[in-house]
């Protein structure tokens, strides 16, 4: 109960909106926030998914998750920007595979299909396959 919504309707109320209202109203709300990044990675929103990377503290995350590293990375790298981890720090293995995901792709000269196949083997679970080619290792 002390997580339910707090409007009487949700009808006219975006899922992002009724996620951070939850937030709002409860910020230890876990679910609500695995839910709002969710929405925000299969969305190619890593805008909002730094925006919100300050909440990790309230919901008891020791690091950043490998999704969110990711996501955060691809962000950095579209937007030259450095961004505030809030006393945490981008894990190495994550670093390690962002430059080779990007010296992969860079070495298929442009074409998508062979820089797909390339990667998938080492690639398939991760976010920056997913955001680059909109795909994963269980579609096709």
């Amino acid at each position: 109960r002390s997580l339910a919504p707090t409007r009487d309707s949700c009808r006219d109320a975006t899922v992002e909106e009724i996620l951070l209202e939850q937030l709002r109203v409860n910020p230890h709300n876990r679910m609500a926030f695995e839910y709002l990044m969710g929405q925000y990675l299969v969305t190619f929103r890593v805008d909002r998914v730094v925006e919100q990377l300050w909440r990790l503290d309230d919901l008891g995350y020791i690091g950043i998750p490998r999704c969110y590293e990711e996501a955060v990375l691809i962000h950095q790298a579209r937007t030259g920007t450095r961004v505030d981890f809030h006393g945490r720090q981008i894990s190495p293995g994550s670093l390690e595979r962002f430059h080779r995901f990007e010296q992969i792709v860079r070495s298929c000269g442009g074409d998508r299909r062979a820089a797909l196949r390339a990667l998938r083997p080492d690639y398939g679970d991760s976010y920056f396959l997913y955001f680059w080619f909109n795909t994963s290792t269980t579609e096709q």
